[in-house]
């Protein structure tokens, strides 16, 4: 059942209120290399460590309307470039930064739900990347370590090929294909080899955000391990394993529970999107 109106506004600002204070919590805790980003189509927001006790708030933004620079202005940016407006604020005022920014993401951006900021890094999706990602970084913090990619990614198509019979295909991204007659998925390793990623792509979802995300929430209880994000118009499924020591029974439990929601979860977001994708069927 769909949530009524009044129960999804007030998930909606709970959401909202749990990813300010979040922020805050991010924001106040700064030091030397350490960012905020989001990315929504092309828009990119940026909250970064300026100096001791100052971060700078830089948005870069296309073809944005009368409306939305009045809405940058009315935040406190001011241009610096084409397409670029920024601020700079003391870090003390952490709150108050995290507000500017739900403002400028909801507002500006018109990110209807935070879920929808959920990371699909591009290095686990290849060009179906998701675009709209918070990720607190500092250089250096997540080390690559190729011995341990190759390790994963051995474990994944064998595990893979032990349950299917045999080893699907990979695509231009090194991406697993996981054949189905209406929904192929796919499963990919991060670059660092800690994170392994099953995703499904509904591309040519309704333009209606509201709708998407309403769907989002609702999913979400049913399948609590799965999370829908946006992707330009497409939706995305995505289902993660992060493990530093991968085994064969980890990868084939999380293998497991992604082929129940293809078999099952797939046609749930299909019918609360109007029906298949146009190039199903």
């Amino acid at each position: 059942m769909v949530p009524s109106s009044t129960l999804f506004d007030r998930r909606l600002r709970a959401a909202w209120a749990e990813h300010r204070a979040h922020l805050t919590e991010l924001v106040a805790a700064m030091g030397p290399g350490d960012e905020y980003v989001a990315r929504y189509g092309d828009h990119r927001l940026t909250v970064a460590h300026r100096s001791p006790g100052s971060v700078r708030i830089e948005v870069r933004a296309r073809d944005l309307d009368r409306q939305g620079e009045r809405l940058l202005r009315t935040c406190g940016l001011v241009p610096n470039g084409v397409g670029v407006w920024h601020a700079d604020r003391r870090a003390r005022v952490a709150d108050r930064i995290a507000r500017t920014v739900v403002t400028l993401l909801h507002d500006v951006f018109g990110v209807v739900h935070p879920g929808f900021l959920e990371r699909l890094d591009s290095a686990e999706a290849g060009t179906r990347s998701a675009v709209c990602h918070p990720v607190p970084t500092s250089p250096g913090r997540v080390d690559t370590d190729a011995g341990t990619r190759r390790t994963v990614v051995d474990t994944v198509s064998a595990t893979v090929a032990e349950v299917l019979g045999h080893l699907p295909p990979v695509d231009a991204d090194g991406d697993l294909v996981l054949d189905h007659p209406a929904f192929p998925s796919y499963v990919g390793v991060s670059r660092s080899g800690r994170t392994v990623s099953f995703f499904w792509v509904y591309p040519d979802a309704a333009p209606d955000r509201e709708a998407v995300a309403d769907v989002a929430l609702t999913m979400s209880t049913r399948w609590p391990d799965i999370r829908l994000t946006l992707w330009g118009d497409a939706v995305v499924a995505v289902q993660r394993l992060e493990t530093t020591e991968p085994s064969r029974a980890n990868v084939l439990h999380a293998l497991q529970k992604w082929r129940r929601f293809i078999g099952v979860g797939c046609a749930d977001v299909c019918a609360a999107l109007g029906g298949l994708p146009r190039n199903v069927g």
